[in-house]
């Protein structure tokens, strides 16, 4: 293997459930596609149902037998979260990979999400963090197989280095800055991959989390030289 992580070196992903958020475009979808070719059953979780099965039948018409399924999440309502999470686990199936990556970057004003919560940190951080914690009993439920241990991918960005979390005014009520708000929101990524949602060390030892950095990933068109899950793959 080279310097960098290249789509040829994915192993098969045959017999791996995976859930992409924000799977109907970007990254997302591009993560989606990868998996599903390398024969993953693929969740793609998306606020809009119809973005999300247009995704699906694009998809689908590059990798003719991919296993794929819509799934309506709305990171911004952490009602949808739960919704979503108890379907998921209701499954009674093994979660392999978690692919935290749906966010908003950089809206010009304040805006909240459904829970009163400024609409970056909302997203892009509480809304992964509650989904995250709710599918621990799907994740350790990987865990508890021969399979690989699961695995959490966290997208940050490269704005994480100018962040500072302002514990003062986290909802930025006070003061907001479209970019700081964000950049806030991805340093909070970085502490999340870092503490994770695990209390118990041995479940801890068991779940494989990971920060991906979409500013370096994206620059490669179509991540036909890097992927978003480069750093999933060591």
């Amino acid at each position: 293997m080279g310097k960098y992580w290249t789509l040829t070196d994915m192993p098969n992903q045959s017999g791996r459930r995976v859930i992409v958020t924000g799977a109907n475009s970007g990254i997302g979808y591009h993560a989606a596609l990868e998996l599903a070719r390398n024969g993953a059953c693929v969740v793609l979780a998306c606020r809009n149902r119809a973005r999300g099965e247009a995704a699906v039948a694009r998809l689908q018409k590059e990798v003719p037998n991919a296993q794929t399924e819509v799934a309506i999440l709305d990171l911004a309502a952490l009602d949808s979260v739960r919704e979503f999470a108890a379907r998921e686990i209701s499954r009674g199936v093994p979660l392999d990979l978690l692919i935290n990556n749906a966010g908003v970057m950089a809206p010009k004003r304040r805006l909240e999400t459904k829970d009163g919560l400024e609409l970056q940190f909302g997203t892009n951080v509480l809304g992964h963090f509650v989904l995250t914690a709710l599918l621990l009993p799907a994740l350790i439920r990987s865990a508890a197989t021969e399979r690989e241990r699961p695995r959490v991918v966290t997208i940050a960005s490269i704005a994480h280095k100018r962040g500072r979390l302002r514990f003062d005014d986290l909802q930025c009520v006070a003061s907001y800055s479209p970019m700081s708000a964000y950049q806030q929101s991805k340093l909070a990524n970085l502490l999340f991959k870092g503490k994770g949602v695990v209390a118990d060390q041995k479940q801890a030892c068991s779940l494989w989390r990971k920060a991906a950095n979409a500013g370096e990933t994206t620059a490669a068109q179509n991540m036909q030289n890097q992927c978003t899950l480069q750093s999933a793959s060591n």
